[in-house]
Parts: structure tokens; sequence; C-alpha cells
């Protein structure tokens, strides 16, 4: 399909064993490009037939630990005037299609770059997506190579080629991190490939930087930590991706309970990108950890105040001005009292969002604060056909028995709501309080409190009862403690 001008776009693939995916990557798009360069690296499967559907040929490479090889030995392949770039597990939406035939008739022969919006979709629907800015079309250029064995870039600096880089509207969605033990394969690839890198190149910010982010999605936070710490202490330029840094920073030490640390880094980070909505977003999310809510509630207005705008995404929570922040704002606004506010905040944004369990889920709470049983009831009812939205509908009987001291048989929900969501904290501090409220034995308590605290590391008002407890079984001179009466 060339454009109203003539160039012509090469649309470039590496793929390996991808049998399940290239069909439905392809099958929507393949008609909108000029040629279709397909780089195989080993593939045992049927990848190579269905390969040969959309493209004249399968280009054979020998895999030599390294993706940006591979897509290098693409670009030599390729003839068109411009190079668009996907992966077999990246998706166009039917609702996208207009966007990319629109901006590819109106290709001419400048030297632009088209920055656009990957959406990578998380193995829980209920916890959003996160948003990464890639440069998927561009001007074909001979002086243009990607470097880095993964998560590779472009080099030089296009900027530096005299390209003009623009922010196109166009998402894709990318289905790679859904699969929960693929991920956890995919980190382990990565943090091997980006230690050979960093072994070559230890200066590299962009390969420290995905390496301290490849340790984060196996939950070594204090290892990724320390790869951040090492670029932060570097002098800060202003870049882009130095805005992620922060925001990974603020994550990596609210997962590992250093409070301070959170609140310090949110801090810095947002005095050198003041208006950026992710680092604010963390900050708020530290302030309402550390129960300054009303800072809090003010930090997340200025959020869902700002216009929307197209700017550089390295991987933050995604649709944080009309989710994420009314969400967070609704439980500030809850633990202020003000459950009519946050009753109305999440009316209106459900009105985007008309399935979301979060928002549901946050709206019951305020029902509950307010007494509305019946309400509660009904959103319990909304809940049950959503994805994860039982979780969130048990969770609401819980709180809401737990509230009328109705107890009989609430273990039998707490113990059920662990084994349908085995990660998630909450679910283990609701145990922690039905077992101090049914005066349980000390052993099964501090059990189900130090249970809780491996999930959530930086629950005060657990630890202070650890304390407590610790402090009382090392008095030699102490009774019984009362279980119900620790607060």
């Amino acid at each position: 399909m060339p454009s109203a001008t003539g160039a012509t776009v090469s649309l470039c693939m590496i793929v390996r064993n991808e049998e399940r995916n290239l069909a439905d990557c392809l099958d929507p798009i393949a008609t909108l490009f000029d040629e279709i360069i397909i780089v195989d690296t080993g593939s045992t499967d049927g990848t190579r037939e269905i390969a040969l559907r959309f493209a004249d040929e399968v280009h054979d490479f020998i895999w030599c630990d390294d993706f940006a090889a591979a897509r290098n030995e693409s670009m030599r392949k390729a003839h068109g005037d411009w190079i668009f770039w996907l992966d077999a597990d990246d998706r166009i939406p039917l609702s996208q299609l207009k966007l990319l035939k629109r901006l590819i008739k109106g290709l001419g022969t400048a030297k632009v770059a088209y920055q656009m919006t990957t959406v990578c979709r998380l193995q829980f629907e209920c916890d959003g997506v996160q948003h990464l800015s890639h440069t998927r079309l561009f001007r074909r250029d001979p002086s243009i190579y990607w470097r880095g064995r993964v998560h590779e870039q472009l080099r030089p600096s296009l900027r530096e080629l005299g390209f003009e880089l623009c922010h196109h509207p166009m998402r894709i969605e990318h289905l790679g991190y859904a699969d929960a033990s693929l991920k956890l394969k995919k980190a382990q690839r990565d943090i091997r490939l980006l230690r050979m890198d960093y072994a070559t190149d230890p200066e590299d910010a962009g390969t420290i930087l995905h390496l301290a982010m490849a340790y984060g999605r196996v939950s070594n936070f204090s290892e990724g930590r320390r790869y951040l710490e090492m670029l932060e202490a570097r002098e800060m330029s202003g870049a882009e991706w130095e805005c992620r840094l922060y925001d990974l920073l603020v994550d990596f030490c609210m997962k590992s309970g250093d409070l301070q640390a959170a609140l310090d880094y949110s801090g810095r980070g947002l005095r050198l990108f003041p208006n950026q909505i992710a680092l604010m977003y963390a900050r708020a999310w530290v302030l309402f950890e550390v129960d300054a809510y009303d800072a809090c509630a003010s930090l997340l207005l200025r959020i869902i105040r700002l216009p929307s705008s197209q700017t550089y995404q390295g991987g933050s929570r995604g649709d944080i001005r009309s989710r994420w922040a009314p969400i967070l704002l609704a439980d500030t606004w809850q633990h202020l009292g003000q459950h009519k506010n946050a009753i109305n905040l999440l009316t209106r944004a459900l009105q985007l969002h008309p399935d979301d369990v979060r928002m549901i889920y946050s709206l019951g709470l305020n029902f509950m604060a307010l007494g509305q049983r019946q309400r509660v009831a009904s959103l319990r009812q909304r809940l049950e056909p959503l994805p994860q939205g039982n979780v969130f509908s048990i969770l609401l009987l819980i709180r809401d028995r737990l509230i009328h001291d109705e107890l009989a048989g609430l273990d039998e929900w707490i113990e059920r709501l662990i084994q349908l969501a085995p990660q998630m904290p909450y679910a283990r501090i609701l145990r922690v309080d039905y077992l101090r409220r049914t005066n349980a034995s000390l052993h099964d308590y501090l059990a189900a409190c130090r249970d809780a605290l491996r999930h959530c590391p930086h629950h005060r008002g657990i630890l202070e009862q650890v304390s407590k407890i610790e402090a009382f079984l090392a008095d030699a001179n102490a009774t019984k403690l009362d279980l119900a009466r620790i607060e």
C-alpha cells in the first residue's frame, strides 16, 4: 500500500516458534505494507509455513543471543523507504487500523520517526496495563542500526541524525507479559543477556536501567535498586528515561518496605520532572501509605485536572489520569471521611471504565462506610462475572461482615480468598484482623502476622502488633495477652 507520494513501507519482524501468534498479528494488517520481511531465528514449529503466507521468503538467522543483530538483519533485507517493526505477540487493534492507514498514506520523504504507545497487558486485568513508548516507524537511513542484546534501541540518536521525533496517537497491544510463567522466563533470559551487555559496557545507562527492571520482574528489588542508585548517582541530564528511573526507585523502595526512601526519591524526581504524571502518582501513592491524606488528595486532584498529552512513557502504569488517580483519590477521601465525594468521583470514572473491578470495589467500600449494605450487595453481584471480580466480591463480603462483627464462618471465606489470590497482601491482612477479633491462639496470630508481612513488609499496624507480641513473649512475668485488645 504505497503512500499518496509513492513512499513504500517495509514491515520488519524477527520470530521464533510463533505459530500461535504470527497469523493473528499479521492477518488484519498485512495488506497495508509493500513488503513483509520475516527473519526466523530457529523455529522448530510451524512458524515458517505461516510466515510464507505473508512473505515471499523467510530469512534464516543463526541465533547468537542478540536481538539487535537479528533486527539489523531484518532491516538489511528491507527495500522500503520506511521501516515499521512489530513482534509476533504485538497486536494492532481494529480500532487503530484507520490511524495506521492514514499515517502510511501521508508518508513522504522527510526524515521523521514516529513514537507509538505499546500497551502491555499484565497477568491480571484488574492490575491494568503498562505503557511504553517505542519508535515504531521511521524513514530508512543506512546510518541507523539496532543496539543491545535485549530491549534493543535505535542508534545513533535519531535526533542527532536530524530526524523529527513525533508522538503518534496509535496504540499497539503487546501480549508478552500476560502469561506469568512466560514473563518469569523472559525476565531470567533478559537478566542473562543484559549482564553480558553490562560486562562489555558498564557505563551504558540503557543497559543498567533495563537490568534493574528485569530484576524487578523477578522480585529481586534490592538488586534492582542497587543498579538504579548507580544511575541516580550520576549527574542528571533531564533525559526522558530519567523519569522512569525515579518511578522505579519509588516502586522498588515501596515493595521492600522502605517508605522514607520512597518519599525521598519521589521528591527528587518531581523536582526534575514537576509535571510528569507517573512521578506525581508515585509520590501520591507514598503519601497515602504514610497517612498524609490531605497532601495525597491535593496531588491526585492536580493529576486528574491536567490536560491529556502525548508524551514519552517508559513503562509506567497506563491510564493514570482516568483510572488509577480516581481510585486512589477515592480511597484517600474514604480515610478522610469524605464518602460522598468519593462516590461521586467513582461514579463519573466508571462511565469511562464501566467494568473496572477496582473502581467498583472502592465504590463498595464507601457505601459500606455509610452503612448502605444493600448497595454493597448489589455491587458484589456486579463484580461476580468480571475478570477477577469474584476476588473483589469476596473482599467486600469479608470487610462488610468484619465491620458488623458477623464472624461465624468468616475464616472459610478468608482462606478461599487466599487460595484465589495467593499474592494479594490484603487477604492476609484481613486474616490478621479476623484472628485478633476472635482472640485466637498467640501462635496462630503471630504466624498470620508474619505471613502478612512477607507480602506487605511496610504495614505499620501489623509491625507494631508483632513488636508488642515479641515484647510480651520476652517478659518472663507476662501472663496472657488478650489479642482482642491489641489496636
